[in-house]
């Protein structure tokens, strides 16, 4: 089941990144426990470190109960959108 980032920008919409770029990456199930913590490394994320986090979360088999994603508290993504 795969995460997706909401952190692509389209025209028109506002941007999330930039504000959180440098928190760290939580992965929560879909009540909220905490599954894992990933600290950005190499500089602040960006949508495709997180794209590539996502997908070897998914090699790995923790998203298989459904996940949401934040940097900080900031909610952005999820297995369900």
């Amino acid at each position: 089941m795969p995460l997706t980032f909401i952190t692509d920008v389209r025209p028109g919409e506002p941007e999330i990144l930039p504000r959180v770029a440098n928190e760290t990456l939580r992965i929560t199930d879909l009540d909220g426990v905490e599954i894992i913590q990933i600290h950005p490394v190499s500089g602040p994320w960006t949508h495709d470190k997180l794209v590539q986090v996502g997908e070897s979360l998914v090699i790995l088999d923790v998203l298989k109960y459904g996940a949401n994603a934040y940097l900080g508290d900031t909610w952005i993504g999820s297995t369900e959108v």
